[in-house]
């Protein structure tokens, strides 16, 4: 009778397996496949969206669309990105307001630069001189998503000035309609009828905030580029700095990242004082070391609590975005019974402060609609069923 496959047998059907020869041990180790974050990140990529190519139909598409809503604010990118912005600087600072461009439009547009035409009003001319420029982009792209995370980034305050107090070529709002550019993967809207005052939550609105962490912190792991410690909520009452410390560091020193639950990680004054003024330097150090990789908080009036929510500020980190992540501010409409979240604001690299969220969030809930009277464009693909309808399956017993 032949031995069983993979096992040596001897006389009195005595079955062992075979004992590795020099070589083979290792070389079973490494039949175990790819290493963990290399399953991850392969797992992190292939959730991805195909992104649309960035074609001669794409980019005519966006070319109108940028024309379109943006306008004359994309002299933003022109003033800080081009060498007519440069140009105009310097006329302007012998003579202020000499030499000022007044319009732009999108005459071309590739996966390396945007060709736009700018008219520029002289001092003693009537009519305004039109000039060509090129703007060209960081990097080359390939898709439309690409393009749009350039768009951003050369949306926001140079980064040389970390992103924050420069000045940025666009603002938040107009940010925001970028997100909407065609063909770009909706990776930032809500569902409807979040009803987030509910207390539970629906389990469908339950699931959808379960993905969207756990998706946010396995890119933020597979990302090499996230810093290793992702930020925590502090603790009030008692000191957890030094526990925390200790595991961080335990962790770093075999190569693991590390997630702490809940963000904003504070040095707060507690009733015992065991959080007092010695060593709040290297607590406050320790805190700024922790990178936010997902966020969402409800938006109020300063004058109640936790009614009406006016919006919400999200936090997400899509894949192949800017380091820092991508933070989308929203308005809450409500009207005929529904509800819906709109992007009224976009920022990467840093929070938005109180007073852009004030400006850009109205003390109201409004009617469901474009805002602006119709100045910020439909989203292309908005999210056409409630969230109650995301999941399906047996509710459950508090559902």
């Amino acid at each position: 009778m032949a031995p069983p496959p993979g096992l040596e047998c001897n006389d009195d059907d005595e079955c062992v397996l075979p004992e590795l020869a020099d070589g083979d041990e290792d070389k079973s180790a490494n039949d175990e496949g790819p290493a963990p974050i290399d399953r991850l990140r392969a797992t992190v990529a292939a959730r991805a969206t195909a992104a649309a190519p960035l074609d001669e139909s794409a980019a005519a598409e966006i070319r109108t669309f940028l024309n379109e809503y943006l306008g004359d604010e994309m002299l933003g990118w022109v003033l800080i990105h081009t060498e007519l912005g440069k140009e105009a600087a310097r006329k302007n600072a012998w003579s202020a307001r000499s030499w000022v461009p007044k319009t732009a439009r999108i005459e071309a547009l590739t996966g390396r630069s945007l060709t736009v035409r700018v008219g520029v009003q002289e001092r003693g001319k009537a009519e305004p001189t039109i000039l060509i420029t090129e703007l060209a982009l960081p990097r080359p792209v390939e898709s439309v998503d690409a393009l749009r995370d350039v768009l951003l980034e050369l949306s926001q305050p140079p980064e040389s000035e970390g992103g924050k107090g420069g000045s940025a070529a666009m603002s938040p709002g107009t940010s925001a309609i970028l997100l909407q550019l065609p063909g770009a993967t909706d990776d930032w809207s809500l569902p409807d009828d979040l009803w987030l005052n509910t207390c539970p939550y629906p389990r469908a609105v339950r699931q959808m905030f379960y993905e969207d962490v756990s998706s946010a912190m396995q890119a933020a792991v597979a990302d090499f580029s996230c810093a290793r410690r992702m930020r925590v909520w502090s603790m009030v009452g008692a000191s957890i700095y030094e526990p925390l410390r200790a595991m961080t560091e335990a962790a770093e020193a075999q190569g693991s990242a590390i997630i702490l639950i809940n963000p904003q990680l504070q040095d707060r004054q507690s009733s015992s004082g065991v959080m007092g003024v010695r060593g709040r330097a290297e607590r406050l150090a320790f805190a700024s070391s922790f990178e936010d990789i997902y966020t969402f908080r409800n938006i109020y009036s300063g004058t109640t609590f936790m009614y009406p929510i006016l919006g919400g500020l999200r936090l997400t980190r899509p894949v192949g975005a800017v380091s820092g992540g991508r933070r989308v501010l929203y308005q809450r409409r409500e009207s005929g019974g529904h509800e819906r979240y709109e992007p009224v604001g976009c920022w990467l690299r840093r929070e938005p402060s109180a007073s852009e969220i004030t400006e850009l969030v109205p003390n109201q809930v409004v009617g469901v609609g474009p805002a602006g009277g119709g100045a910020q464009p439909a989203p292309s693909s908005a999210p056409a069923q409630p969230a109650s309808a995301i999941v399906k399956g047996e509710r459950m017993p508090w559902d």
